[in-house]
């Protein structure tokens, strides 16, 4: 086999243990998903640089690329998989640990706040809180399709907490929802446009 054609077997079968559509993976590297299409069907080759940034998104070494490959390696599945185990693991312990804040302070304010108003509040805010690292993850490992969703749940919750704090205060917070419809719709369609 020419390295031609090494090269886009190769970036077939990486992507295709990921289980990552072209699309996702021309959305991660910058790239329309016909270039990715090209590169697959050995029409036209990525340069270096591209190879490199492949090397550092699939986590092998560059040299792979230009090897003659039969299968993915079940070494470089495994290393994904346990690099996917690893992110969920961090991911989950981040927002364990908001929701461990919210039941400190809820015992604070229960056993210092003579009034005994509003403890339970205190477990609505890491709510947003969760959405928040949830969006950070997903940019962060490339998750791209998954980020306007957890906008638009940290957008919402945290509405929801502003309505939960000030509902005593203020009969007319409820306002605040109409708030959430443009940031949303900006959401929608800023996601849309970048398909």
């Amino acid at each position: 086999m020419t390295i031609k054609e090494n090269i886009a077997n190769n970036i077939v079968a990486l992507r295709k243990s990921r289980e990552w559509t072209q699309a996702e993976l021309a959305e991660m590297l910058n790239y329309s998903d016909k270039t990715i299409s090209k590169w697959e069907r050995g029409e036209s080759t990525p340069d270096v640089e591209m190879i490199y940034q492949m090397a550092q998104l699939f986590e092998v070494p560059i040299e792979y690329f230009f090897k003659e490959n039969d299968t993915v390696s079940e070494e470089i599945v495994n290393k994904t998989k346990s690099n996917k185990f690893k992110s969920a693991a961090q991911i989950l312990l981040w927002i364990i640990v908001a929701y461990f804040i919210g039941v400190c302070l809820f015992t604070y304010q229960s056993l210092y706040d003579p009034t005994g108003k509003g403890y339970w509040l205190s477990f609505v805010w890491p709510t947003p809180a969760s959405f928040v690292i949830a969006t950070i993850y997903f940019i962060r490992h490339k998750y791209f399709r998954c980020v306007p969703y957890s906008l638009s749940g940290f957008i919402w919750t945290l509405i929801a907490s502003i309505y939960l704090q000030f509902l005593v205060v203020d009969k007319n917070i409820w306002l605040i929802f109409l708030i959430g419809v443009p940031i949303q719709l900006i959401i929608i369609i800023s996601y849309w446009l970048k398909k």
